[in-house]
């Protein structure tokens, strides 16, 4: 009996032994950190482990140094004698103490004193030879130093900014927001060089044309929109579109744009008078389009997980 009891014993201590190692080769060190959990060890000797996730979610910039420079174009900087508006998110403010209630008197008078929390990013896109990256969000548009990735410009833009472009010179931006309303901000100085306010509901997708002449905006209000910088005024409107569009894009011409959308169709409009040239079938509801250099290949991501490319020349 003390035989067997014995050789129980150091089965067990083999076992023990064995998993130790094996757990020093697998997951290393075996003397502080446990599947990313800190071993700590209480007064009367119990193991606690507190636990800590492998993978810490962090905004960091790494690898800069070996990123090349670009020549394609520089934006200029700003211009000396124009401060950009500060980001408003404020540190701490103060709230002014009144007896006056709220009237219809008084609500004229209403002043914002400050906003807080970060705001939702729609869309992101690089600037200026990847230096910065322009986001719209639900403030309004920020600009971001890569290097730091701190907000380094805020255009404070009066409403929650849903889509936008970057005009191929790169100094302009044109975004769409949540109440219909087309914009333009000058990225060298933070003006707003044009106003469209056809839509009556969220602006779903938007595109200008290569020479930066003329925008193209869907929304869902079931409709579709060209607009002309220059002229400041709607070339043309479409109403009644049968299903949502949730891309548009020019192809590289500007005389043709193309949209998809919920009817899983790849239309191919005429950017001049918005009429219909020609309509592709899909297989699923369009997500989202991409156009080759030559706009000569079309490929459209489907709502079942899959790749569509079309030859539209």
């Amino acid at each position: 009996r003390n035989n067997k009891m014995a050789s129980i014993a150091l089965l067990v201590l083999a076992v023990a032994l064995g998993l130790y190692l094996i757990g020093t080769t697998v997951f290393g060190n075996p003397s502080g950190t446990v599947f990313g959990g800190q071993v700590q060890v209480t007064q009367d000797g119990t193991e606690l482990i507190a636990a800590t996730p492998l993978l810490q979610p962090s905004l960091t910039s790494t690898g800069l140094d070996t990123i090349p420079p670009t020549t394609e174009y520089q934006i200029p900087a700003p211009a000396e004698n124009f401060d950009f508006p500060e980001t408003p998110v404020l540190a701490s403010f103060g709230i002014p103490h009144s007896s006056e209630g709220i009237t219809e008197n008084n609500v004229i008078r209403l002043t914002e004193l400050a906003r807080l929390g970060t705001p939702i990013i729609s869309e992101m896109a690089f600037l200026n030879g990847d230096q910065y990256f322009l986001a719209a969000t639900s403030a309004g548009i920020y600009i971001y130093e890569v290097s730091t990735l701190q907000p380094r410009y805020f255009f404070d833009t009066g409403g929650w900014q849903a889509t936008f472009r970057v005009s191929e010179d790169g100094k302009n931006v044109i975004t769409g927001d949540e109440k219909g309303n087309v914009s333009v901000w000058n990225l060298l100085n933070g003006e707003k060089i044009a106003w469209f306010n056809g839509h009556t509901n969220r602006v779903t997708t938007l595109d200008v044309s290569p020479d930066g002449s003329k925008i193209v905006s869907a929304a869902l209000d079931h409709s579709v929109r060209a607009w002309s910088i220059g002229q400041a005024e709607m070339i043309f409107e479409i109403e009644n579109v049968p299903s949502l569009i949730n891309k548009l894009l020019f192809l590289p011409g500007g005389d043709v744009f193309i949209t998809g959308g919920d009817d899983a169709k790849i239309t191919i409009w005429n950017s001049d008078n918005g009429t219909v040239i020609k309509k592709i079938t899909t297989s699923q509801r369009i997500n989202d389009l991409a156009i080759s250099s030559d706009g000569s290949l079309v490929a459209a991501a489907l709502n079942n997980a899959t790749v569509e490319i079309w030859n539209i020349a």
